[in-house]
């Protein structure tokens, strides 16, 4: 996949961006935009993959990525039920 990711890149603080490939790192990138992009990431990233690639590697649950609120919210985007939300959700209140 010869895309690029641009702006996307702040996301991946912790990488550098430029190296992360969009073909076979498609799990990080989905969930890295998803969890921690604004609404204009993620319409980058319906450019990037498609809808039926971006649900697949949705449902390849990354543990602790997401706010409940978020993980909600990407569901009802990608039109999926989440069977158990603790494989996705963020330990913020310390349990």
């Amino acid at each position: 996949m010869k895309k690029k990711m641009g702006i996307l890149g702040k996301l991946f603080w912790f990488s550098n961006a430029k190296k992360i490939d969009l073909q076979t790192n498609s799990n990080l990138v989905v969930h890295q935009i998803l969890a921690n992009g604004d609404l204009k990431d993620i319409k980058r990233l319906f450019s990037l993959y498609p809808k039926t690639v971006i649900k697949k590697e949705f449902l390849r649950a990354k543990k602790g990525m997401y706010h409940p609120a978020v993980l909600h919210f990407c569901a009802d985007l990608l039109g999926v039920k989440i069977i158990n939300p603790k494989k996705y959700i963020k330990n913020v209140y310390g349990n």
